[in-house]
């Protein structure tokens, strides 16, 4: 009888993806860990659980922390995807605008701009907040340091972007959905993932996506962002002393990527 071993191999992604704890960030990056009140999130889950899983609602809940959003904002959502975020985010703010290059929304066409974010006439600080939900990660090539300067040139003066979840890790990553001879950035480690939706789908213009090492992300954007006259800063949150997501309900179960859930502050600090 013949005995065939069956040879069990990790995902790439599996091997390369690790997780970096706060305390193992850099001090040149500035970390703020901000207190979630549990009541309030779970009113805001209940409140939103026929529009929403628990991942979308948490990451949504976490944003309005950051953004610190009022009446008197105008936000832009940019790789919003669908009308999700804008349904429940035009309650909270005097105007809610989506942008993605398909958006899949029914939303009045005033509050759509569809299409290539780089190339939409948009007036010079339209926006006193930004906010990129698990889209900054897809922006391929040098996009990520480009969106930089149309922070810059679409924030007013005290606005903020938030970009959420901001993917850090040991390692500074470019993983692909599939075989590519494409590699942006020569100074990470091109990953091809076989089982993770980590890079998106190419249907939908992503099939990328970037995780950065605090090494990385401060060469590349927080670095960028200081010549611009921009501040940065990662904030992370804590719950009863614990990080969020609660990973039993979260969507994306990797934990080396997506724990703990974390975001980038960029401030238009000056004129």
């Amino acid at each position: 009888m013949k005995i065939f071993n069956k040879i069990f191999t990790k995902d790439p992604i599996d091997i390369y993806a690790k997780a970096i704890q706060d305390t193992d960030i850099p001090s040149y990056i500035p970390v703020e860990i901000n207190n979630v009140e549990e009541e309030y999130l779970n009113r805001w889950l209940n409140n939103y659980k026929n529009i929403a899983p628990y991942s979308r609602l948490l990451r949504y809940y976490l944003s309005t922390i950051t953004l610190n959003l009022t009446k008197n904002d105008r936000l832009l959502d940019i790789g919003s995807g669908d009308n999700i975020y804008y349904s429940i985010m035009k309650n909270y703010v005097g105007a809610c605008f989506a942008n993605d290059f398909n958006l899949d929304t029914d939303q009045n066409s005033e509050y759509s701009l569809e299409g290539n974010i780089f190339e939409l006439p948009l007036p010079e600080g339209n926006f006193s907040k930004i906010v990129l939900g698990h889209s900054f990660e897809h922006f391929r090539y040098d996009q990520d340091i480009q969106l930089l300067s149309l922070f810059k040139k679409l924030l007013s003066p005290g606005g903020i972007c938030c970009i959420e979840p901001i993917f850090i890790g040991q390692k500074y990553l470019e993983v692909f959905g599939h075989q590519s001879k494409e590699h942006y950035d020569k100074s990470s480690q091109k990953v091809v993932t076989k089982s993770s939706g980590f890079p998106g789908s190419r249907k939908k213009n992503m099939g990328f996506a970037r995780i950065y090492s605090p090494e990385s992300l401060f060469q590349r954007i927080i670095k960028n962002c200081m010549a611009m006259g921009m501040k940065c800063k990662v904030i992370s949150f804590k719950m009863k002393n614990q990080y969020p997501p609660d990973m039993n309900k979260y969507q994306y179960k990797r934990k080396s990527i997506n724990y703990p859930i974390r975001h980038l502050t960029i401030t238009n600090t000056r004129n």
